[in-house]
């Protein structure tokens, strides 16, 4: 038990003893003391106070849990890397407060008077501490600010409300929760003073003869901030690129701790924000549009064990959102739509530089020439799990070697739906209309190429020029379900062992479902009540959607139709379409069986010593497992040509489930393993219910390779529009 802790626990016997002494707990009960308020004339704390109170401290994350670390600051130097930005925990976002009239946590929950904050209940001896975990998806450092009477942006003062059974028993002082100095923006200007929140109240336009024609991040733990509704531009003669995080910049080389929210818009050719060499970045809710002249919005290179959430990218001459030579990091809710070259470049092309054991979710790319490209032969060992990628002119999808994709949807895409490249693992997708519209011969749904061994489970390609095209692809395996229906050709096939033959049969007839003539024109909700002229769509148009998986397309015929496909922006008429699917559909809505500990899913990793799989979150190095996916015995894969007895790094997870994101239980890797809480896939492709989430069941979880324990396994409430 560290210090901390142990002054907790203390405090919490001494305050139990005394309010037993005076008969105010009622034991067991977790019921309320009279009628006065439970925390009167408290106050909200850091949960770390020494190295972790202000909103730029990271603490290491040295303990079992958040909760019980040791309090000593992050060292951004460690070779400890596996868990990516999670290896240090962001003091700022952990208050807490001890409420010594209840010892029990059921029943109870809390919320900060602007919601911000996640909040969890600890039962600790005599007492329930309620803490604040991490920030709530759409909030961040913004709201935690307001501005006075002067116009001055300050620390905006809080409260926290408690609850038992949805009636409020409990509330805090309303105070300030934090120290850090605050700077009011109002042209551009160097960020040099560590531990102070930059904040734009009002819109700023940088021009190229101002003094500082950028911001340029030049310390550590720094933290810059846009108030909605301002906007940060530049003037159309600004080459400049508006935010600059260099590690060049500094003199250790690295840019450390930064926080980075707002929106931007860009008036000239370059990039509007471009960060390098950082480390610890926090980047979320960020906007960034351009009048149709810049070339790329969010360029990250040299980065990792980084979080970067909520991003939106529009209208750009080449690519939406950059990403190249990053590692270790946690990549979630990014949006590129209406951008000229790619909407997400993800190492790939013109950006060189590996990508390596990144977690990649809830990713939207919509009406871009292609749409998510990770293609280059660096970009290995990432996890990518409920994409879209829809009504692009080129590719859907497109992601290379020793990778994982699940839950991914690819429609309306004018060639290829989905490309995949070699020791792959694909589960749970759908790729439909693509291909059609154009006279490319081998356009195809699903096109998986060099060298093979590729694991398909539960895959939908329907409606597309070709369903599966398989180039020089060998030993694959296909496992659950594969259905095809009205493709011009369901199945190209070439390679001596390719799993599948030109005639569809599966070389693993027993463990594949093979279902001919499926038919999805009533599984989306398709075709919304809403059109547009394409230039008068503004970039917020192609980016701000009452739900997600709602974008602009072609006008077309009813779906599934080949006019359907590619963006609108040269048409005279663009559709809103919603690929959510319908409450009514059977093709892809319930098609998946809860997973059980009977069916588990080995990927292998390109690694090749043990030391460098432990720097993979969830990695397990060991023999005894073929390096050919979905051979279970040495006889079997010894029989396919694969090698068995060799030490291998792999994970081991449940199909049909993604781990839940954000819980500060598992790795936050996406895959569903042992002792973590999984939400339930039940459909294919990235839809997968909306609502609060229902607990389903406990999944006990034993093997050869990792250690027994359970699986916790929830879904959403709702499933289907």
């Amino acid at each position: 038990m560290n210090v901390i802790n142990l002054i907790k626990y203390i405090i919490a016997i001494l305050i139990f003893f005394t309010n037993s002494s005076c008969d105010q707990l009622k034991s067991g009960q977790g019921a309320l003391v009279g009628s006065q308020n439970e925390l009167l004339g408290m106050q909200i704390e850091p949960f770390y106070p020494q190295h972790g109170a202000q909103w730029n401290d990271y603490v290491a994350a040295d303990g079992v849990t958040i909760f019980d670390a040791s309090d000593s600051p992050c060292d951004a130097n460690s070779t400890q890397v596996s868990r990516g930005y999670y290896e240090c925990i962001h003091g700022g976002q952990m208050r807490h407060i001890i409420n010594s009239n209840r010892n029990s946590c059921n029943g109870i929950t809390a919320k900060d008077s602007q919601g911000v904050f996640k909040w969890q209940c600890r039962e600790l001896i005599g007492s329930i501490e309620l803490v604040s975990t991490a920030i709530n998806d759409g909030f961040g450092l913004a709201n935690l600010i307001t501005i006075d009477s002067n116009g001055l942006p300050q620390w905006r003062t809080l409260s926290l409300y408690v609850y038992y059974q949805q009636e409020e028993v409990a509330h805090s002082l309303e105070q300030v929760w934090f120290n850090n100095p605050i700077v009011h923006i109002q042209g551009g200007q160097d960020l040099d003073q560590a531990g102070t929140v930059y904040v734009v109240t009002n819109s700023v336009e940088i021009d190229e003869d101002d003094p500082y024609p950028f911001f340029r991040v030049l310390s550590d733990k720094i933290a810059f901030t846009v108030l909605p509704p301002a906007v940060v531009s530049n003037r159309i003669n600004n080459h400049n690129q508006l935010i600059l995080a260099l590690g060049t910049l500094q003199a250790d080389g690295t840019v450390d701790y930064l926080w980075l929210e707002g929106t931007f818009y860009l008036q000239y050719e370059n990039e509007t924000i471009d960060i390098q060499n950082a480390r610890f970045l926090h980047a979320r809710n960020i906007t960034l549009t351009t009048n149709g002249v810049s070339k790329v919005e969010l360029n990250v290179m040299y980065t990792s064990r980084s979080f970067i959430n909520n991003i939106n990218a529009a209208g750009f001459t080449i690519d939406g959102i950059r990403l190249s030579s990053i590692t270790h990091n946690y990549i979630y809710n990014l949006i590129a739509a209406n951008n000229d070259d790619l909407g997400i470049n993800i190492g790939a092309i013109s950006a060189t530089g590996p990508v390596n054991d990144n977690t990649f979710y809830n990713i939207t790319a919509t009406g871009n020439y292609s749409g998510l490209i990770s293609n280059s032969e660096n970009n290995y060992n990432n996890r990518f799990a409920n994409i879209v990628a829809a009504a692009n002119n080129n590719y859907g999808i497109l992601i290379g070697q020793h990778n994982v994709l699940m839950n991914a949807t690819s429609v309306n895409n004018q060639q290829f739906g989905i490309i995949c490249n070699h020791d792959f693992t694909i589960l749970n997708t759908v790729s439909a209309n693509n291909g059609r519209s154009t006279s490319c011969i081998y356009c195809a749904g699903l096109r998986a190429q060099n060298y093979g061994a590729m694991y398909f489970h539960n895959i939908v390609s329907a409606h597309n020029n070709i369903g599966i095209l398989l180039q020089n692809s060998d030993n694959n395996y296909f496992s659950s379900l594969f259905a095809f229906g009205d493709n011009a050709e369901d199945c190209y096939i070439n390679g001596s062992n390719p799993g599948i033959d030109l005639n569809c049969q599966f070389s693993h007839s027993a463990q594949t479902l093979k279902e001919d003539n499926i038919h999805l024109s009533s599984s989306f909700v398709g075709k919304a009540n809403e059109l547009s002229n394409p230039q008068e769509l503004s970039a917020n148009d192609w980016l701000n959607f009452e739900r997600p998986y709602r974008f602009w397309g072609k006008e077309g015929g009813n779906f599934p139709n080949p006019d359907n496909e590619g963006n609108c922006v040269n048409d005279t008429t663009c559709r809103l379409w919603d690929f959510n699917l319908r409450t009514t559909d059977t093709a892809l809505k319930n098609r998946n069986q809860q997973p059980s500990d009977t069916k588990l899913i080995y990927h292998r990793w390109k690694i090749q010593t043990s030391t460098e799989c432990q720097q993979i979150a969830g990695a397990i190095w060991a023999n005894q497992i073929c390096d050919l996916p979905g051979y279970d015995t040495q006889v079997a894969c010894e029989a396919a040509g694969g090698d068995f007895l060799s030490n291998k790094c792999f994970s081991v997870f449940l199909p049909n489930a993604v781990e839940l994101f954000g819980d500060h239980i598992g790795n936050d890797n996406i895959l569903c393993e042992v002792n973590e809480t999984c939400v339930f896939s039940p459909n294919i492709g990235a839809y997968q219910g909306h609502g609060e989430y229902t607990t389903l069941t406990q999944i006990p979880i034993s093997g050869q390779h990792i250690d027994s324990g359970t699986i916790v396994l929830i879904s959403f409430a709702i499933n289907g529009y």
